[in-house]
C-alpha cells in the first residue's frame, strides 16, 4: 500500500489536518506520508519515496486523532 484516501465530514478532515501540524504523532506521520487535500471532505495520503510503510503508524495516527 502506497496510497490511501479518507472521505469524511469536513470537521473530521479538519481534525486530521490539525493533528498533522500540531500533534507529535501527526508530525511524525507527515514525515513519511504526503497529504493532498482534494476538497473539504477528501484527503489522499501517498507514501513518500524511500519511506517505509508501518501499519502501526497508521493505526496510532488514526487512534490519536481527536474526533
Amino acid at each position: 500500500m502506497t496510497e490511501f484516501k479518507i472521505n469524511a465530514q469536513e470537521d473530521i478532515i479538519n481534525e486530521i489536518l490539525e493533528h498533522l501540524q500540531c500533534g507529535i504523532l501527526g508530525q511524525g506521520f507527515a514525515m513519511s506520508w504526503d497529504c493532498k487535500v482534494i476538497n473539504s471532505s477528501n484527503i489522499v495520503f501517498t507514501l513518500k519515496e524511500g519511506a517505509k510503510l508501518e501499519l502501526k503508524d497508521i493505526f496510532w495516527f488514526g487512534y490519536l486523532t481527536k474526533v
